[in-house]
């Protein structure tokens, strides 16, 4: 049964009273700032704060001072110090997300007054670089949000998209999951022109992300980590080959102290070199990798990655 435009407008409502309480729980605000926050007009604020008065919250206010509500309104939550810790780092470390700074505020409501101690104390003590950052970050959370919207509802979604390979097209997708990998996001879904399962870079998405009203089933036999087992970081290709590579003793202790792949085996010969072995598909995010080594890195197999490394470099020194 659906629900009628009242109904709507009582739960929207509902959840605005919510949201003002958090955010005012986290810190004091003036009615303009509310009413910004929560898009609507000051009056609207003003008969908001009536109604929490009558639910018995109280609302400390008064003219051109900010709004306060009592913390024990929501019980505090009890972390110990290394969950703490661990929120801080995470909620920090991605500061720069829309939604994570607002669940931030939320959280900092909910602490004790211990736990508050600890995140302040440990608030600057984590920092994440910057690099490789979206230029429109604000952009790309509103389309991640749309999509983690249709991927709860099961919804069909309209993008118009940036192929690097054939451009702008307007495409249906049934969105499965998202992904991050090194400050990008890529959604999995099922392309309806091309129907097969393709991962879509949000960057690339231009237009707004549109819901079709239908619903979509999620295959049982899908999984991201299957889909993705033999990508090379992102990238899937077409077959699945064995690519070894042997890395010179001065970046051999790098290669060795991180997981690169599933599948990756290292042997250590006695000059110090390594040879890296993992069985992989997709060739333009591995060719990078490799070459990002410069002279540290040679292909031992297959022949076909180490001739595409070869003719790279013939056209760097072309130009170089």
């Amino acid at each position: 049964m659906k629900a009628t435009d009242k109904e709507k407008e009582s739960l929207n409502r509902l959840i605005r009273l919510f949201k003002i309480v958090l955010a005012v729980q986290a810190r004091p605000m003036r009615i303009k700032e509310l009413a910004e926050k929560m898009e609507v007009t000051e009056r609207s604020i003003y008969r908001d704060i009536k109604l929490l008065e009558a639910a018995q919250i109280k609302c400390r206010h008064g003219r051109g001072r900010p709004i306060a509500i009592n913390n024990s309104f929501i019980p505090p939550l009890n972390f110990t110090q290394e969950e703490t810790v661990a929120l801080t780092a995470l909620l920090n470390t991605y500061a720069d997300d829309e939604n994570l700074a607002s669940a931030k505020d939320k959280i900092k409501v909910a602490m004790d007054s211990r736990g508050k101690k600890i995140h302040e104390q440990f608030k600057d003590k984590f920092f994440k670089p910057s690099d490789n950052q979206p230029v429109d970050e604000q952009r790309q959370s509103k389309v991640r949000a749309k999509l983690q919207e249709a991927i709860y509802y099961n919804n069909p979604v309209q993008i118009t998209y940036n192929s690097m390979s054939s451009g702008l097209s307007q495409r249906v997708i049934d969105p499965y999951c998202l992904i991050a990998d090194d400050n990008a996001w890529y959604v999995a879904a099922r392309c309806h022109l091309k129907n097969s399962i393709l991962l879509f870079k949000l960057t690339r998405i231009t237009q707004e992300v549109i819901q079709r009203g239908q619903k979509f089933s999620h295959p049982k036999d899908f999984s991201v980590e299957n889909y993705l087992k033999s990508a090379w970081k992102i990238e899937r290709g077409l077959e699945e080959y064995e690519v070894e590579i042997q890395f010179s003793s001065q970046i051999a202790q790098y290669i060795k102290e991180t997981r690169l792949h599933p599948t990756q085996k290292i042997i250590e010969n006695q000059d110090g070199t390594i040879n890296f072995i993992a069985t992989i598909s997709g060739e333009n995010e591995i060719l990078s990798w490799i070459l990002s080594f410069g002279e540290h890195a040679e292909v031992i197999k297959p022949a076909k990655i180490r001739n595409l490394i070869a003719e790279k470099i013939n056209k760097m020194s072309q130009i170089y």
